[in-house]
């Protein structure tokens, strides 16, 4: 993680601290990976969208919230053992301008967590992507000279600006109290953001700064040369104001936002908090928004070195999802190539080289498909590359496919307790056109899995594999 100063200090419980600047994040491999996937569904633009099956229920629906839709109907009052987390319910609107918006009726929150994500279009500059995001909560046209980060911090909020695979990942968090106030200013920074040059300047002197004293893996220079979905220094020095202007009028549009706001309030109150600042017509440019790109299927590998010398080698892949099954059955490769000591990295390098010093990896939705990498750090000598092709091309045994099946339920099970985590998977799962039903019903899709899914994702990767040039 990539951060500047007052990043909040509880990044993963779900609760926000009130910080007084803002805290800016490069959400690299082994961070929020699990962004979740799902069947897409066309929405009306005032409908409302329950979860059900398998998953908290509406409390009003009269059925024991965590009970299986199957299961028979029980009064409310023998709910009380139950825990909080397994009393959320959650609804979908989309707006008539496009906006995606779920809220999640959370009564373990004791503060509103509110995510807004942007999509990424994939052939366009991540590095002006980042830059913008680190702008947006600087100047506005606005008479204060306080940041927004600084005044959301008044307000009784803290505030994460998360770079991904995916897009730009906004996370505010508000006392129940304040969260008028905040949404008040995320409305402010995403719709009268000033963009100059002195901003510009500031911007990229972080961003070369958090990159020249990042703590921890450097992999993610393996993910910005295989799937262009980060920018290293040459990039982010070459990028112009243009650029970020003209990037934030095609990206910063309600029809490629989503917002999921979850806190111990019904749903519907959450939607109405929305839909009194986001509900309207935004302030963009008439331009068209350019179209997103197809997700084609793709594999490659390849090794890059950090700037103390240390290898790292790994493999990337795309791949379009037409239903959650698609999903999760890529995800479960991830799983079994880089995921514990079984792990098919672990053993071919480990085990069998004697080298391999973190084994570590990604996966994230974007519109229309998932994208994942994975990588091993083997000191100063790369990994052959063949050993990653051999790890792919290997068919997938019952052993191996029952404990991946087990650690994709458990991964599942975290992230649920982490309501920031959870929230922010929700939104990308919305975004990429499978629904957020595909996380909040995960346990059962995961369930009904099989390993002939999981064997046709490998084949359709496996037949794909190219070497990423040198």
């Amino acid at each position: 993680v990539l951060a500047t100063a007052g990043t909040p200090s509880h990044q993963g419980g779900g609760q926000g601290e009130t910080c007084c600047q803002s805290a800016f994040v490069l959400a690299t491999a082994g961070t929020p990976s699990h962004q979740g996937g799902g069947q897409g569904e066309t929405c009306c633009q005032s409908a409302f969208v329950l979860a059900t099956a398998g998953t908290p229920s509406h409390p009003e629906s009269g059925w024991c919230d965590g009970i299986p839709a199957v299961a028979h109907r029980i009064h409310p009052s023998r709910c009380d053992g139950i825990p909080a987390v397994a009393r959320r319910n959650a609804v979908r609107q989309r707006f008539s301008n496009g906006l995606h918006v779920v809220a999640v009726s959370a009564p373990d929150a004791e503060r509103v967590v509110i995510q807004v994500a942007v999509a990424h279009t994939l052939d366009e500059s991540a590095a002006a992507g980042e830059l913008t995001a680190r702008m947006l909560f600087g100047e506005t046209q606005n008479e204060t000279s306080r940041t927004l980060a600084m005044r959301i911090a008044r307000s009784g909020g803290s505030l994460r600006i998360e770079w991904t695979t995916s897009g730009v990942l906004i996370t505010a968090f508000a006392r129940p109290d304040s969260v008028v106030n905040v949404l008040s200013l995320l409305k402010e920074a995403l719709f009268r953001a000033e963009f100059n040059e002195a901003g510009l300047r500031s911007a990229k002197q972080q961003a070369l700064y958090d990159r020249q004293y990042h703590e921890g893996a450097q992999g993610w220079r393996l993910t910005a040369r295989l799937l262009h979905a980060y920018a290293d220094e040459a990039m982010l020095k070459k990028v112009s104001l243009g650029e970020v202007r003209t990037y934030y009028e095609a990206h910063y549009r309600p029809e490629n936002a989503c917002i999921v706001i979850a806190g111990d309030f019904p749903a519907e109150r959450l939607i109405e908090f929305v839909q009194q600042f986001f509900g309207r017509g935004w302030e963009i440019s008439p331009a068209p928004r350019r179209q997103d790109v197809a997700v084609g299927v793709m594999w490659r590998t390849g090794s890059v070195s950090d700037p103390r010398g240390l290898a790292y080698t790994g493999y990337a892949w795309a791949s379009p999802s037409e239903s959650a099954a698609d999903y999760y059955a890529l995800r479960a490769l991830q799983v079994l190539l880089t995921e514990g000591k079984r792990a098919r990295l672990f053993i071919a390098t480990r085990e069998q080289q004697g080298v391999g010093y973190a084994v570590q990896m990604e996966t994230a939705l974007v519109k229309g498909g998932a994208r994942g990498v994975g990588w091993v750090q083997t000191g100063k000598t790369p990994l052959p590359e063949g050993v990653l092709q051999r790890a792919l091309a290997e068919s997938v045994q019952p052993e191996e496919w029952r404990r991946t099946q087990a650690l994709l339920r458990g991964e599942w099970e975290r992230l649920r307790m982490n309501l920031t985590g959870f929230t922010a998977t929700l939104a990308w799962a919305e975004l990429s056109g499978l629904g957020y039903e595909s996380v909040w019903n995960a346990p059962s899709i995961i369930d009904a899995l099989t390993l002939h899914q999981v064997e046709t994702q490998r084949n359709r990767l496996s037949s794909r594999s190219i070497k990423a040039e040198r």
